[in-house]
């Protein structure tokens, strides 16, 4: 019987892997759309009651995070959509010489994938298909395909080498933005280089176009932070290169700077018309730059997270741009368009003639603390204050009516801000992460709040709306755990919760006025442990309210105030105010 039992075991077991997997048959072929099996190596047959198996079906194996290896037949010609997707356990997976296409998505987020060949009768590699495969190391593309789709090798964080054949035309868009690539050859075949295509790609030192691309897309090699030079073939008929940064052929738009250009002192060639959007994003090295008279198009935010720029230069000549302390405005100076990231200053005003601040304009500017932004300001752009660290406290102006996306967010140190009566909308992650802030008043005007846009503020304890309930919101105040939305007698449409934060009637109210020992004070009642300021004036015809107290409501709802100063007024009125 012993010597009986392994040609019983071999005999058996492919009939168990039948039995558990699932599939489709059309057409005399089978397609295998799922497994219901335990966990380790699956060997997949060439057959199931006669059919050739021809395809991995859709979604087939999706997220089996038991599956350690697998064996494909070769009667196998197409990888569906999916159908490895989110395998985290899965190290090897066998593919035949059968293998024409891979499919979207279909090994993606297979981070323990370490031996992997493509085969060579594969012409097709969907979007995404191997995206977050970290453990992956090296990748040969056979010489049938002809383009690396959207994403195919995205995030793939230990991917060190890439052989790609003379067949490739086109690199689409963050085929390989993440990898650990070292070096890369780009073949003679290659025409377009998509948009962010190998951004991020943080080990690769040096890259050479060669004369047959045509067509590069914006962020090619964004954020690559070890790239000091980016070189094109001379033959090139559309692009060229200048002392390691790349132009346009005529050289009269500036395309990519790359990100470890060791130069600190750069001065943009006399000749230059355009500087192309983010083309110098991501230079941490360079202090200074120097515009020419010629530059009269600067696409988008020119120098966003140049940590170590301190000085825009503009020459006199420029009919475009001007500079003021080293700071990128317009020619008439009514836009702001950059404030050096490197600036040490504490404090900055902006100056009276702005009425624009552009997009990301003082973004990552950590060293701001205090900056005044005068009422002449009306337009605040997208992300203008974003990653501002050390800003502690903002007037908004009373003229701006939109706060939009992510102007405020990650201030860490804001604890302060004022909405002006003037803001109808305020847009997605506005204030996110702005840990700092405890209290935050929207005024009546507000008509839209975006998702996200008070977000991950644990110090929040306090919102106070003065009109009505918003409709439609939803997740404007997510992990916000210590938040309580607070509204005005009379105002409609509330409830007990408002986005899932607990809600409360904000009607504080002054008891038992009287002066002792020389001062004059009085009990309040409102909601418990939420904040009030007592403001003063001293004429109501024509009020100019000073806050004078800030009082927080102890667990019972109450309070006290008294004013050392009323004497020195021949009259003194108070009010309420939430700041």
């Amino acid at each position: 019987m012993a010597q009986w039992l392994p040609l019983l075991f071999l005999i058996v077991l492919p009939r168990l892997v039948q039995a558990q997997l699932v599939y489709t048959l059309n057409d005399n072929s089978i397609t295998i759309t799922g497994y219901a099996g335990p966990s380790g190596n699956v060997v997949i047959p060439n057959t199931i009651n006669g059919y050739y198996v021809t395809s991995i079906g859709d979604y087939a194996f999706l997220e089996n995070t038991s599956l350690t290896s697998v064996t494909i037949p070769n009667s196998v010609t197409n990888i569906g959509d999916e159908s490895f997707c989110s395998c985290t356990s899965l190290t090897n997976a066998i593919l035949p010489d059968s293998i024409i296409s891979i499919g979207e998505f279909a090994f993606a987020g297979c981070s323990s994938l370490t031996n992997f060949m493509i085969p060579d009768s594969v012409t097709s590699i969907g979007t995404n298909a191997f995206e977050e495969c970290s453990s992956l190391t090296s990748i040969t593309i056979p010489n049938g395909v002809t383009s690396i789709d959207d994403s195919a090798f995205a995030s793939c964080t230990s991917l060190t080498n890439v052989i790609l054949p003379d067949s490739i035309i086109n690199i689409e868009e963050f085929a390989f933005a993440g990898a650990s690539l070292t070096n890369l050859t780009l073949p003679d075949s290659v025409t377009c280089i998509g948009q962010g295509a190998f951004q991020g790609c943080n080990s690769l030192s040096t890259i050479i176009i060669p004369d047959s691309v045509t067509n590069i897309e914006v962020d090619a090699f964004l954020d690559c932070t070890s790239m000091t030079s980016i070189s094109v073939d001379v033959d090139n008929q559309d692009y060229s290169s200048l002392n390691g940064i790349l132009f346009d052929k005529a050289q009269d738009a500036l395309l990519e700077c790359p990100s470890a250009l060791t130069n600190t002192d750069y001065t943009i060639p006399e000749g230059v018309v355009t500087n192309a959007e983010n083309a110098f994003w991501y230079c941490p090295n360079l202090a200074k730059i120097t515009i020419p008279g010629s530059l009269t198009n600067i696409v988008g935010t020119p120098f966003y997270d140049c940590t170590g720029l301190t000085n825009i230069c503009v020459n006199s000549t420029n009919p475009a741009y001007s500079s003021l302390n080293g700071v990128l405005f317009d020619k008439a100076q009514d836009t702001l368009l950059q404030y050096p990231p490197g600036l040490t200053n504490a404090s900055y005003t902006i100056p009276n003639s702005v009425t624009d601040l552009q997009d990301y304009a003082f973004s990552d500017c950590i060293n701001l603390v205090n900056i005044t932004i005068p009422n002449s300001v009306t337009n605040m752009g997208y992300g203008a204050f974003l990653g501002c660290t050390s800003l502690a406290s903002v007037v908004i102006p009373k003229g701006v009516t939109s706060i939009p996306e992510q102007t405020f967010s990650e201030c860490i140190s804001l604890a302060d801000v004022i909405i002006p009566y003037s803001v109808t909308n305020i847009g997605e992650l506005a204030f996110s992460q702005c840990i700092s802030l405890t209290s935050v008043t929207i005024p009546a005007s507000a008509a839209t709040i975006g998702d996200f846009a008070f977000e991950s503020l644990p110090a929040l304890a306090s919102v106070y709306f003065e009109g009505n309930a918003l409709p439609n919101i939803g997740r404007v105040f997510y992990d916000d755990p210590g938040t309580i939305v607070y509204y005005l007698p009379g105002a409609t449409g509330w409830a007990a919760t408002y986005d899932d934060v607990t809600t409360e009637l904000w009607n504080p109210q002054a008891q038992n006025a009287s002066v002792t020992a020389g001062q004059f004070g009085f009990s309040i009642t409102g909601p418990t442990n939420a904040t009030v300021v007592i403001q003063a004036c001293t004429n109501l015809a024509n009020p100019v309210w000073i806050p004078v107290s800030t009082n927080t409501f102890d667990s019972n709802g109450a309070s006290s105030f008294s004013d050392a100063q009323w004497a020195n007024h021949p009259s003194r009125f108070y009010r309420f105010s939430s700041w």
